[in-house]
């Protein structure tokens, strides 16, 4: 662009109107731009933000059911622990049983072995 008369370059009307734009001017609100801009931005972020909630609700049910298997689980490991536990302590009354009678034969047979000499 040339300079004008007093030596001034002008402005150029791209530039005019980035400046009154930029300003968030009366100008806007007058013929309603601003307002369509600023519902658009709300309804632009509701809409991020309720997707944003979705994806968490989602995330949050995935979890629930997740916990949900792993305390399934984990009560079926427990009751096969203690199955496991009771049938130990059966073998193990069993065998107590079993050297009892056991040792009692022993004691028999050693009882009738010191009475024959």
């Amino acid at each position: 662009m040339q300079p004008d008369e007093d030596g001034q370059i002008p402005t150029s009307s791209t530039d005019v109107v980035s400046k009154v734009l930029s300003h968030g001017s009366q100008f806007l609100k007058n013929v309603g731009l601003e307002t369509t801009c600023a519902n658009t931005t709300r309804s632009t972020a509701e809409k991020d933000l309720q997707e944003e909630l979705e994806k968490e609700r989602q995330q949050s049910a995935s979890l629930r059911q997740e916990i949900e298997e792993l305390k399934q689980k984990s009560e079926e490991q427990l009751s096969a622990t203690q199955r496991e536990l009771e049938e130990v302590k059966k073998n193990q009354e069993e065998s107590r049983k079993r050297q009892e009678e056991t040792d009692a034969i022993l004691r028999c047979l050693m009882s009738y072995a010191s009475q024959s000499h």
